[in-house]
C-alpha cells in the first residue's frame, strides 16, 4: 500500500513515471502504442482505468503516475493493461512493471 505522505508520494510517482519522462509520456504512449491502446480500450476494466492517460488534454505527473499505479495493481489480471505498461516501458520512458515504492 503506497504511502500516503507527500514525500513518499512523490517517490512513488518518480519511480513510476520519471519527471523526464512525464511530458512526453501521453503522446508517446497514443504514437507507440497504438494497437495496445486499442486494445485496451476494447477491455471494460483497462479502458475504465487507462482512459485518462490516454485521452485527457492534460495531466499532471502526480495524475498520469496515479493513472499508471493503479494499471500495476492489476497486471497479473488483465492482458490489456499488461500489453499497454509493456509497450509504455519498453518505448516512453515509464517503469509500471518494474516499480515497487
Amino acid at each position: 500500500v503506497p504511502s500516503t505522505t507527500a514525500a513518499a508520494q512523490a517517490c512513488e510517482d518518480e519511480e513510476i513515471l520519471p519527471s523526464s519522462a512525464a511530458s512526453g509520456a501521453k503522446a508517446c504512449v497514443t504514437s507507440n502504442c497504438l494497437t495496445e491502446a486499442l486494445f485496451c480500450s476494447m477491455d471494460t476494466t483497462c479502458a475504465g482505468i487507462a482512459a485518462p492517460f490516454l485521452t485527457s488534454a492534460a495531466m499532471t505527473h502526480e495524475e498520469a503516475a496515479g493513472v499508471l499505479w493503479e494499471m500495476k495493481d492489476r497486471l497479473s489480471t488483465n492482458d490489456a493493461i499488461k500489453a499497454i505498461a509493456v509497450c509504455a516501458d519498453e518505448n516512453c520512458g515509464s517503469n509500471v512493471l518494474g516499480a515497487t515504492c
